[in-house]
């Protein structure tokens, strides 16, 4: 009986809380907001990327030219789905989070970012 009340109130605090998962997500989105730049391996490689409030993203690897398209953050594992207007989808990693700084982790690279400002766009 217990067991049936518990579920009877996580069912109505869900509905009537009108939170779904997907504006769960959003809360977090700002973590990733913004342009960031940063290097791996001892300053060998360079990466910019901007990743939007309207879930589009633009980024350049080295001097190669600018890649765009849409992403999708997952806030639990710090997922970062990118797919780019031309290509192939990719899945990256957001960790150690900071306002600044977070480690980005692209196809098992690590670069230490830093972000250009506290803008969000």
């Amino acid at each position: 009986m217990k067991t049936s009340k518990v579920l009877i109130l996580l069912f109505a605090l869900m509905l009537f809380s009108g939170c779904t998962k997907e504006d769960w997500q959003e809360l977090y989105l700002s973590d990733i907001l913004g342009t960031w730049s940063g290097y791996c391996y001892g300053n060998l490689h360079h990466l910019t990327v901007t990743f939007n409030k309207d879930k589009t993203f633009t980024y350049r690897y080295d001097d190669e030219d600018e890649v765009s398209g849409s992403y999708k953050y997952v806030s639990v594992g710090g997922v970062i789905t990118v797919k780019p207007t031309k290509g192939d989808k990719e899945t990256w990693f957001a960790t150690d989070l900071q306002d600044h700084s977070m480690t980005l982790t692209r196809g098992l690279i690590p670069y230490k970012m830093s972000r250009y400002s506290g803008h969000y766009y």
